[in-house]
Formats: structure tokens, C-alpha cells, sequence
């Protein structure tokens, strides 16, 4: 059926987006309650210290060495020592959504990094992001955009693919009135804000 398909294009949209970066910069993993992984040892270990608590989405990032850089519940931003990132609160995602943040980096520079966020049920609050710049408060970073708009309603759905040229990244999203997917490029040049749409004719779920 249709829902099958659909499902199973967002589980290989979801697990090529692990490719999206070098194997370090995805090494390290906060999540649930204070919960944290370190895929940099052999066997992966347990991180402490980790501030994050949610029962749902949750997105970090490490550096190609595989040095924490920051992670978040698309609500609070945490840096690398386990405080809030300055001006990293009052994002817009939400403890209750299935992907409330996903992080890419920006094409071509290592310091800007973009947080989307997602709203859950259906919310008008939908998709926005953020911007990080990692040059700021001494390299730990800082939250220097907040919340700018990218869409309404939408599903929880959230992730991010490389583009086919290697370089850019597609942000993808449902909405949740027509069930069409958005497909936001991020280029060298920030955040497209007009969307690549696909109608699939159907509605998408609030969860």
C-alpha cells in the first residue's frame, strides 16, 4: 500500500542521513535521560555528565575528531561542557515530537551549523531553525539565529540527506494538512526557504 512505501522511504531517508557527515562528527549521542554514547572507543561507552532529558527527538554534533561540539532537544542547546550555549534556549521544537531537532552543517565552513527544529501534532508552530556559529563565546559556540520560519503545519517527521553533488544537504519534512514533503537545500550560501515540493496526494499523520 501507499502507507508501506511512504514508510519505508522515510526509514532509508532516515538511516542514509547517518552518512551525512564523517563517522566522527556523528560519534557522539545524547539522549533520553541524560543518557550518552561515545562511539569513539572500542566497545562504545557511556558518557556522563550529559544535561538532555527527553523521551522523544533529540540531535548532536561532534567535530571530525570526534569532539563534542553541541547536541539538544530542539528546545535548549547544550555545548561541550554541558552548559546551555549562549542563547540557546526557547527553540521551537517540542519534548513531544518524533524528530524534534536535526543538525546540519553548513557547506564549506566548519564553524555554522544549522539546528531544525520540529513542532509536534500538527502544530502551526511546524519547522524552523536556527543558526550556530562555533567561532563564538571562546569556541563553545552560540546561538546566533533563533527560530526563523520555514514552514506551518506539519507532521513530527524530520531528516536531512545528502544531495547527490556530494556538498549539499536536503532537509526534509511532511506537511501535515496535504501530506506533500518539503525538501529544504542547504548550500554554502545558509538555508533555501522556498522548499522542493512532492504531492503525494495524501495526509500525513500527526505522529
Amino acid at each position: 500500500t501507499q502507507n508501506i512505501k511512504l514508510k519505508i522511504a522515510f526509514s532509508c531517508i532516515l538511516f542514509s542521513s547517518l552518512a551525512l557527515f564523517a563517522q566522527n562528527e556523528t560519534s557522539k549521542w545524547y539522549f533520553g535521560n541524560n543518557a550518552g554514547i561515545d562511539f569513539m572507543t572500542s566497545p562504545p561507552s557511556s558518557i556522563l555528565g550529559g544535561q538532555l532529558s527527553t523521551a522523544e527527538g533529540c540531535s548532536g554534533i561532534a567535530d571530525a575528531s570526534g569532539n563534542l561540539l553541541f547536541y539538544t532537544d530542539g528546545i535548549t542547546v547544550w555545548n561541550s561542557t554541558n552548559a546551555i550555549m549562549a542563547n540557546g534556549t526557547g527553540l521551537d521544537g517540542d519534548p513531544s515530537s518524533t524528530q524534534s531537532a536535526v543538525v546540519v552543517k553548513q557547506p564549506g565552513n566548519s564553524n555554522i551549523y544549522y539546528i531544525f527544529t520540529m513542532a509536534c501534532c500538527n502544530s502551526p508552530v511546524g519547522l524552523k531553525y536556527s543558526t550556530v556559529d562555533m567561532n563564538l563565546s571562546g569556541g563553545l559556540g552560540s546561538v546566533t539565529v533563533v527560530n526563523a520560519t520555514l514552514a506551518g503545519v506539519s507532521s513530527e517527521r524530520l531528516t536531512s540527506v545528502k544531495h547527490c553533488n556530494g556538498i549539499d544537504t536536503w532537509v526534509l519534512s511532511q506537511d501535515g494538512v496535504n501530506g506533500d514533503f518539503r525538501a529544504h537545500l542547504v548550500t554554502s550560501a545558509g538555508v533555501n526557504p522556498v522548499p522542493v515540493i512532492s504531492a503525494i496526494g495524501s495526509n500525513a499523520a500527526t505522529g
